[in-house]
């Protein structure tokens, strides 16, 4: 298992190595190795042909200046012909005097690989497979490489010890021009060897010099570069980070103003409460003994003023009446124990009994844990919805739909008629209510959101959304 697992684990290490190196140094890294490679190649090819270049010039002065001596006695060489006493004399006499110091063996081909002439006489009349560049001499070619002497025909030529320069010279007769043998000797090429040396020193040198400029030259630029990206990056994170400081104070900010709003939605209910409490005991029992009082006179007064009594008498009961509704209208039941469904329900039934209207209900469920803010919003919510929808659209297919996101935390409540739709200046106030522009405002201080979707003959939906499991 270890070893099944330790080759992902050192590409994960080396993954991770590399994600964290800067832009400059994964240039030098890759940047390097190409270079080298390059700088290799450039260099090995440089000096290959400049040594090919050497040998040949060398080989083209050598074959010439060895063509004017030996293409002479050579002239009358054929297939049949075999090379006389007389010039191989003369080749002799040539490589004793000062020539002979730097061409150290000198062999004669026939066409088929018989050598017609040899420095080493042993091998003179022996015949061998011609060799690429003997076949390629006897076409006219000059041919020369520094050879490496593993031919069967170079066992003298081994046992110098020095560098050798091999070159194949075609012999042409000198009226018709046709190659008649190719003369193969081989140059003592230590100073030429030398030079060679030195001049791929010199190759290697410049090339390195070169690729160490370039990659210096770009790697300036690409550090550079890199600088500045990483100083970049560095202000876009300490930009983020000063953005995500003040998103996470904005969000307490939020969550506090939330909080707040709640509290003041509950100490708002609280002293409606406390004001319907008032009304019913302060202005509406002295408006009641008023009224008893006003019945007995009337009883006891004369005719011309008993009529002008029951007026006095009815009004008071009227104004009892409209304080006891206003007093009704601002006083919540106790909701802080019911779920979100249950007060849904109760309101429902209380417009259905007050209103004699059907309200058609699609409730969530499941268990909402809601807030004692959450659960006086949605009273007031559905209470004031239904109220415009009984106003507007005469109780016609209302409908309240109740939905619970567990996954998002949101409470979703939506009301709806089949009425001819309404604007929002016509359902300002309500009936004895908060009017929609209060609803929107209560929703929106507890961070939800607050929608009125109508249309000419298309009913009127409107709609709460607000967040769950928030504290607030």
């Amino acid at each position: 298992m270890e070893s099944a697992l330790s080759p992902a684990l050192l590409n994960s290490v080396i993954a991770e190595w590399w994600k964290r190196l800067t832009l400059a140094t994964r240039f030098a890294i890759i940047g390097g190795m190409v270079m080298i490679i390059c700088a290799v190649a450039v260099g090995r090819f440089v000096t290959a042909r400049i040594q090919q270049a050497a040998i040949d010039n060398s080989a083209a002065a050598t074959a010439l200046y060895i063509d004017s001596l030996i293409s002479p006695l050579l002239e009358n060489v054929g297939a049949d012909n075999p090379i006389s006493i007389g010039p191989i004399m003369a080749i002799e006499e040539l490589l004793n005097q000062d020539i002979g110091r730097e061409f150290v063996s000198v062999k004669v081909w026939r066409r088929d690989g018989t050598l017609i002439y040899a420095t080493d006489h042993d091998i003179i009349g022996n015949r061998f497979p011609p060799s690429e560049e003997l076949l390629r001499a006897f076409n006219g070619q000059v041919v020369a490489e520094q050879d490496s002497l593993g031919d069967a025909e170079d066992l003298a030529e081994r046992t110098i010890g020095k560098p050798l320069l091999e070159i194949y010279s075609p012999v042409r007769q000198h009226l018709s021009g046709n190659i008649v043998a190719v003369a193969e000797f081989y140059e003592v090429i230590e100073a030429l060897d030398r030079t060679l040396a030195k001049t791929r020193t010199e190759t290697w040198g410049m090339v390195a010099m070169l690729t160490l400029f370039i990659a210096g030259a770009l790697t300036g630029i690409v550090r550079s570069g890199s600088r500045t990206i990483e100083e970049q990056k560095n202000a876009i994170q300490r930009q983020l980070a000063s953005e995500s400081e003040s998103s996470r104070q904005n969000r307490i900010l939020r969550e506090r103003i939330e909080r707040a709003s709640a509290r003041t939605v509950e100490l708002n209910e609280q002293y409606l409460r406390q004001i319907s409490a008032e009304l019913h005991d302060g202005p509406a029992q002295l408006l009641g003994l008023a009224a008893l009082r006003i019945d007995s006179l009337r009883k006891k007064a004369r005719a011309a003023n008993r009529q002008d009594m029951e007026i006095v008498h009815n009004a008071l009961q009227d104004a009892m009446q409209e304080i006891r509704n206003i007093s009704r209208g601002l006083r919540l039941p106790d909701i802080e124990k019911l779920g979100v469904t249950d007060i849904i329900a109760q309101v429902c039934a209380a417009h259905s009994a007050r209103t004699e209207s059907a309200v058609e209900q699609d409730l969530f469920a499941g268990d909402i844990p809601a807030t004692y803010s959450v659960k006086i919003t949605t009273y007031r919510f559905v209470q004031e919805t239904l109220n415009n929808a009984f106003l507007h659209a005469g109780g016609r297919d209302q409908r309240v739909v109740c939905h619970y996101d567990v996954d998002r935390l949101l409470l979703t409540i939506s009301v709806s008629d089949g009425g001819p739709g309404i604007n929002r200046q016509s359902s300002a106030k309500g009936v004895r209510g908060l009017g929609l522009p209060g609803l929107q405002e209560r929703i929106e201080s507890i961070g939800g959101t607050f929608e009125i979707m109508t249309g000419k003959n298309a009913g009127t939906t409107v709609r709460m959304t607000v967040p769950i499991g928030r504290e607030v």
